[in-house]
């Protein structure tokens, strides 16, 4: 385990995360409802989860002084009994979700939490809540399947020490990045990024969802151009922002999972990074200009996922501030828990967002104010299916309700220029 005397050692996300949280509590857990439908042994569930805890130290953080080290407790699933129709359980569940997802105490508690809800003779919902400490979205899916592995009684191989692989990751960070440096100063030189004022107060969401024919053809249009549906959506959000605020540049920037160490695919820690990518306004409104400028910059981007967003900042500044690089984000928003299926089980996604408003009251926003602020003005977001392209944007009131209708407007519109344009 990475454990050195009782001690853990911190990936370069990590330590950064632990930085910030000496400014404010830090942002709030991941969080995964699930709604269970069938038959479910909830003591086998506890006894896999559990596992899960022992096979990975830093679902078992604590923090000394800031100091980390694994305690060898391990947090059985916390369960409860709410009969009745599913209507009628949801403010008890909301309340549970709250106390669930707070900022954690290290110092006296660790950073999973598993929730167990019976709700009927063969239906449940579980929650699980881990800090952005201890976890990031690549090991979130991985603990899924690990947990329903155990669960059907499927054997595991060994889990990966994560100390030597976390020690290439603080190696790599000390190695020498000139020729990345200079391309990112080539790259960013005479940036003037996109100029939205910064509040954090009365966060919203809005969301569509395209229709099937679009997703379908935004996928076809992708794969005939050997390129990703990221990169057909950063299109075209490059392209609606120059429009609707007139910007001459963009810089967007994006969470990469940075799983570039050799066996770092196996272990669960915060590994992610952040990276900028620069889209200029040259195209105007050549659509299939944006979509090469996009995939080309993207794969710039991902070359140098392993330079730390620390040193990308500091490599930039002062021109480039480090709230400019994160004001406009574009995140990949993954269906929760891939890969978590439970013989004879209907598992489906619970709606996080309701469960929130119910805990907080029907006027509550959507990402709390008690937490660290959102770091972007302005957050889009994308889960792609095969027959489905859904778009959210996260926003906060510099951009207000108009101004995100406006945004997801222009977006839906550029997607469909460029399928048109390449089908």
């Amino acid at each position: 385990m990475a454990e050195f005397n009782g001690k853990l050692v911190l990936t370069p996300t990590q330590v950064r995360l632990l930085t910030e949280r000496t400014a404010g509590p830090g942002p709030r857990p991941l969080v995964v409802a699930l709604e269970l439908d069938g038959p479910v042994d909830a003591d086998r569930l506890d006894e896999a989860w559990q596992e899960v805890q022992r096979r990975h130290p830093f679902l078992r953080l604590r923090l000394d002084s800031s100091r980390p080290y694994a305690s060898d407790d391990v947090r059985p699933l916390v369960r409860g009994d709410i009969p009745g129709a599913r209507q009628s359980y949801q403010t008890d569940l909301a309340r549970i979700l709250a106390a669930a997802t707070r900022p954690r105490d290290f110092s006296v508690e660790g950073p999973a939490e598993g929730v167990l809800i019976r709700t009927g003779p063969e239906a449940s919902t579980l929650v699980c809540s881990i800090d952005h400490l201890a976890i990031d979205g690549w090991s979130f899916n991985m603990l899924a399947r690990e947990w329903t592995a155990l669960y059907n009684g499927k054997p595991l191989p060994p889990p990966i020490d994560p100390l030597p692989v976390i020690e290439k990751y603080n190696e790599a960070q000390h190695n020498s990045l000139e020729k990345e440096i200079r391309e990112l100063r080539e790259e960013f030189e005479g940036a003037e990024p996109f100029a939205l004022p910064h509040s954090m107060a009365d966060w919203a969401l809005q969301e569509v969802e395209l229709p099937r024919d679009v997703a379908i053809d935004t996928r076809r249009a992708a794969a005939k151009k050997r390129s990703t549906a990221f990169a057909f959506v950063l299109a075209a959000l490059g392209r609606a922002l120059t429009i609707n605020h007139g910007t001459q540049d963009v810089i967007v920037s994006t969470h990469v999972a940075n799983r570039v160490v050799p066996q770092s695919e196996s272990v669960v820690c915060a590994a992610y990074n952040t990276v900028p990518i620069r889209l200029s306004a040259a195209c105007r409104d050549d659509i299939n200009c944006w979509i090469a400028k996009a995939k080309e910059a993207s794969l710039r981007a991902l070359r140098r996922q392993h330079v730390p967003f620390a040193l990308v900042h500091q490599v930039l500044a002062p021109h480039i501030s480090r709230e400019a690089l994160s004001r406009v984000m574009l995140t990949v928003d993954e269906h929760p828990f891939i890969g978590f299926v439970l013989p004879g089980v209907r598992v489906s996604e619970a709606a996080i967002s309701d469960l929130k408003r119910l805990a907080e009251g029907p006027n509550a926003p959507l990402f709390s104010t008690s937490s660290r602020p959102w770091p972007a003005g302005i957050t889009v977001s994308f889960r792609e299916t095969w027959e489905s392209l859904q778009l959210y944007v996260h926003y906060g009131q510099e951009l207000g309700h108009r101004g995100a209708t406006m945004l997801l407007g222009r977006v839906t519109e550029g997607l469909a220029l460029l399928t048109d344009s390449n089908n």
